[in-house]
């Protein structure tokens, strides 16, 4: 809640690249300071105790989810990948005799490792696919704009010229419906555009 707090406070900043970072560095450093102090605080006075195989892969799988939502909420990479480590330090940290669970130490710190970087990678793979549906739209917004300027071009040429027998075979209904056409896939394809931008 706090690092949501944050996120919300740094919004309203003038300079969102300044924004952005502050707000990355804050969640990273609360992330890490927390779990890190949570593994040394075990050490010494059982916090959490007798977790079962089956609640700790579920745990992991936990984890797997937070790696991913970090990297939707645009979290910057360093500063991520800070936070990472104190997460795993945490749970990587001796705490005999106060185990969370049977695994014991370094073995969770390395299974909550994997369950972060199943996230990022899936965040990985979703981010550049959105990027390239992105590229796409982009690309093919770009050809009907090219294609409706060529036929500006040439109704105008085919209106002012009577000698060119090429433009004047071609009705001026049927450049005007042409251009409707066209008009009506560039709408088409800016409302694709702007839909794809806000997930990319």
């Amino acid at each position: 809640a706090g690092q949501l707090l944050t996120r919300e406070a740094v919004v309203r900043m003038k300079d969102q690249a300044r924004a952005h970072l502050v707000f990355s560095w804050a969640w990273s450093t609360f992330l890490g300071v927390t779990w890190a102090s949570f593994g040394c605080l075990q050490q010494h006075c059982p916090i959490v105790t007798g977790i079962d195989g089956v609640a700790w892969g579920l745990d992991c799988v936990l984890w797997a989810f937070f790696g991913f939502f970090q990297c939707m909420i645009g979290v910057a990479t360093k500063p991520r990948l800070i936070g990472n480590v104190g997460v795993v330090a945490g749970f990587a940290t001796p705490q005999a005799p106060n185990e969370m669970t049977a695994i014991g130490q370094p073995l969770e710190g390395f299974l909550v490792a994997a369950a972060l970087l199943v996230g990022e990678l899936f965040a990985h793979m979703l981010e550049a696919h959105l990027r390239q549906t992105h590229l796409e739209h982009t690309l093919h917004l770009r050809e009907l704009r090219t294609q409706r300027e060529t036929l500006a071009r040439c109704g105008s040429i085919g209106g002012g010229s009577g000698s060119n027998s090429s433009l004047s075979s071609t009705p001026s209904s049927n450049l005007g419906a042409l251009r409707t056409r066209k008009d009506s896939e560039i709408s088409a394809a800016l409302a694709a555009a702007a839909k794809s931008s806000r997930y990319s």
